[in-house]
């Protein structure tokens, strides 16, 4: 429950905050903010960071689950293993050649599956609707602020 109002309150924080510097940028004239910007919107802009900020460290906190996975990188760096494996690929070709048994990766967490290229399944109808709304609210975003700007500067 608290990640869950964390996440919401961060996304929902980072959206009005995003779309307070939009209004002030776009609608608002350069001369309302030439003598600074009032205590209020300075209040509300610092409290929003700060608040994006907080519930970031809560979602970071509940993603990684102990201290020494954020901090122990010794075998991997910048996504390789020991210099040579990427990250997110099929290594099981490559564990027979490794030093270490399978059972040191039996006891890593799953944290995915390796997708097929070949036969992929088809999508249910639930996901499909999400990804055409999601990028019909991106168009329209992206169209209301193409028509804002040509009312304002066309």
């Amino acid at each position: 429950m608290v990640r869950f109002a964390a996440g919401f309150l961060h996304l929902l924080t980072a959206v009005m905050w995003f779309g307070t510097i939009l209004y002030v940028h776009l609608l608002l004239k350069p001369a309302y903010a030439s003598h600074g910007l009032p205590r209020g919107e300075l209040i509300v802009g610092w409290g929003s960071i700060a608040l994006i900020a907080v519930t970031g460290t809560i979602l970071t906190f509940y993603r990684i689950p102990t201290k020494d996975v954020l901090l122990h990188t010794r075998l991997w760096r910048k996504g390789l293993h020991v210099g040579k494996h990427q990250a997110g690929f099929d290594l099981t070709d490559v564990l027979i050649l490794a030093p270490h048994e399978e059972d040191q990766i039996l006891r890593l967490p799953v944290v995915g599956k390796i997708v097929g290229s070949a036969a992929q399944e088809r999508k249910p109808p639930h996901l499909v609707a999400f990804y055409f709304m999601t990028f019909l609210n991106l168009f329209l975003v992206l169209a209301v602020l193409l028509i804002i700007a040509v009312w304002r500067w066309g």
